[in-house]
């Protein structure tokens, strides 16, 4: 039986190691301004963009990326589905602007 004294320990290294660090970089007013723009267009603030990037930038597709994706493959299929002309019209609207969302990434 592990004691509550021991669990309390654990609980508390547990907690510890899960606390966020703060990190200092330095950058120039252009690279700044670069990547906030680059941070905009991905709905991401300064920090967490260049967080994401540092820890995901080799990865390809970003989250939001996968999504539009995603909603893209699922209107694709729900047109297929609908024998409807109306309602393919208006998925196709749809596809459209999903489209135009992932080339605006």
């Amino acid at each position: 039986m592990v004691s509550e004294a021991a669990k309390k320990r654990r609980t508390e290294e547990r907690r510890e190691s899960e606390r966020k660090k703060s990190t200092s970089i330095r950058f120039s007013d252009k690279e700044r301004q670069i990547i906030n723009e680059k941070a905009q267009t991905k709905g991401m603030n300064f920090s967490k963009y260049v967080q994401y990037m540092a820890v995901h930038g080799d990865e390809g597709l970003s989250p939001a990326a996968k999504v539009k994706i995603q909603n893209v493959v699922n209107i694709a299929r729900e047109i297929g589905e609908h024998g409807d002309p109306e309602q393919v019209k208006v998925l196709q609207k749809k596809l459209q602007k999903e489209a135009n969302d992932i080339w605006r990434m």
